[in-house]
């Protein structure tokens, strides 16, 4: 039996707080959906290979950023005739892409399920300065 979600977020959380002991870099869906190539940047600096400024010049970054994004990535010929083999069957490929935006969970809870997910999680990372 897994941890619950939060569990694994708010361990994930402190130990990117704690750079000394741990790398990780926490990247939050809505921070790239905003500004997606500065948490590229943000990325590639973390791995240590920061673009050049060669690199900047011929804007690397932008085509790295267009090539990832979902406009790109939801007109591939994988999404749309293939599927993957699972431990416990297929998945079809299409099922890995949906709107490509944020607050999409709107969509999938009803609003009981929203205040429930919402008072584990303000009650989980309570004192943490994690905010979702």
């Amino acid at each position: 039996m897994g941890f619950p979600y939060w569990d694994h977020v708010l361990g994930y959380w402190k130990a990117s707080l704690e750079r000394n002991k741990h790398k990780v870099l926490f990247m939050r869906y809505e921070e790239v959906i905003e500004d997606q190539l500065a948490e590229l940047k943000r990325l590639a600096e973390f791995i240590g290979c920061p673009f050049t400024s060669d690199e900047e010049k011929d804007r690397v970054a932008e085509s790295i950023s267009q090539m990832c994004g979902f406009e790109n990535l939801s007109r591939l010929e994988v999404k749309k005739i293939r599927t993957t083999e699972m431990v416990h069957g297929a998945l079809e490929n299409n099922m890995l892409f949906r709107r490509g935006g944020t607050s999409d969970w709107m969509n999938h809870l009803t609003p009981e399920m929203v205040e429930r997910v919402g008072k584990v999680m303000e009650s989980e990372f309570r004192g943490s300065g994690l905010t979702i």
